[in-house]
């Protein structure tokens, strides 16, 4: 599979290759326990945490094992998220997440539309995927807007160490390249 490009417009937002510029504007979104509240990592604590995930962001995209984007507001062109997809032979998986002040602007709607577009022009890709916490109806209605559809729950999956450590059920989207022998796809 190629590389992504480093830039992709949509019609709200610009994904932009991540870059270490970017630790101040994802660290204060990271850093908000409502942000991050149903992700399966903790709150970031550290600006140099970012800042060093970034770094290690851009050896994986040259070796092709994440691409990670940062979402750009279109109009103001300040960073407001970041998405990233993980392309594995056949399938790949994708998540993002939003500064709370960015949130209701369709941002994260337009900034996975973007990558599942990217990912279905990619003829290796059969399958693209998404999880998330079954109490997290927004990402739910975001993958539904996107073209996925909900494949079911897998009970006590998950750890989400903002809500607290109990395993808490997570629920699975995905996409799949229509079979066109079988005349039939998602």
């Amino acid at each position: 599979m190629d590389h992504p490009p480093d830039r992709i417009e949509g019609s709200r937002v610009i994904l932009r290759k991540i870059e270490p510029a970017d630790a101040a504007a994802i660290f204060r979104a990271s850093s908000d326990l409502e942000v991050v509240r149903f992700m399966d990592w903790p709150r970031s604590e550290r600006l140099d945490d970012v800042a060093q995930h970034l770094s290690s962001a851009q050896t994986r995209w040259t070796e092709g094992q994440e691409y990670q984007w940062a979402i750009l507001n279109r109009e103001s062109g300040a960073v407001v998220g970041t998405i990233a997809t993980r392309p594995r032979e056949y399938f790949a998986d994708f998540g993002y997440f939003l500064a709370r002040d960015a949130w209701g602007n369709g941002f994260a709607t337009d900034a996975a539309r973007v990558v599942v577009n990217w990912l279905r022009t990619q003829p290796e890709i059969f399958r693209i995927g998404a999880t998330t916490d079954a109490g997290n109806h927004r990402s739910m209605r975001v993958l539904e807007a996107v073209g996925l559809r909900k494949e079911g729950v897998l009970r006590e999956a998950t750890v989400r160490p903002n809500i607290g450590p109990e395993r808490r059920d997570t629920v699975f989207f995905s996409w799949l390249r229509p079979d066109e022998s079988k005349g039939s796809g998602t």
